[in-house]
């Protein structure tokens, strides 16, 4: 992907269509609204405050690529991370229908799809690729300085990372569990207060 053609200055420089804009909007939305949520609503599980952390750095991370014009690659970091979502909120819902089978099959797809698209395409298409572009492409070439978006960026991306490689071992606990027991249950319940 070449998310910095074009680009010749920090912040980035090029057009952004409204198509872009919009999506963006949405997706900010989404995520000013699960915070409070989170906070107030939500059962806390054993993962709170990864998932607290996660939608914070989320949000942070789209704040400043709209700030920084780092658009081209927020829209990939956003379907990288939705896809995934879809699966697994299907198969909860499977779950909750009691429909087994279903949520067993969903969750599986979700499970191939966070891997794939979580552990192996972010951090090598997202993470090198802001790490190491935005200096050899823009920087270098044109005597920029790129701080502080090139270590604002480059910590949010690993927070985010981070947060991936704990939820994918939990993914593989209910993995283990399934196959163990043939119970579906989510593993973050097992220590949740509200039992």
């Amino acid at each position: 992907l070449r998310f910095w053609d074009g680009a010749t200055a920090f912040p980035l420089n090029y057009y952004v269509p409204f198509k872009i804009a919009l999506f963006y909007l949405i997706e900010i939305g989404f995520y000013i609204q699960a915070i409070p949520f989170l906070l107030f609503i939500e059962v806390r599980r054993k993962d709170w405050l990864e998932s607290f952390a996660h939608h914070i750095v989320t949000l942070g991370l789209m704040y400043y690529s709209w700030y920084a014009n780092f658009t081209r690659t927020g829209v990939v970091v956003m379907l990288l991370h939705d896809i995934s979502d879809i699966f697994l909120e299907a198969a909860k819902l499977a779950r909750y229908a009691e429909e087994e089978a279903a949520a067993l099959y969903l969750f599986i797809t979700f499970a191939i799809s966070w891997v794939i698209l979580r552990v192996f395409m972010f951090p090598r298409v997202i993470i090198v690729r802001t790490l190491i572009d935005p200096v050899v492409m823009i920087a270098i070439p044109y005597n920029i300085n790129p701080q502080p978006h090139y270590s604002a960026f480059g910590t949010m991306f690993t927070l985010l990372y981070v947060l991936h490689l704990y939820w994918t071992y939990l993914i593989f606990k209910v993995i283990y569990k399934q196959l163990k027991t043939g119970s579906t249950d989510d593993v973050r319940e097992e220590d949740s207060d509200e039992d």
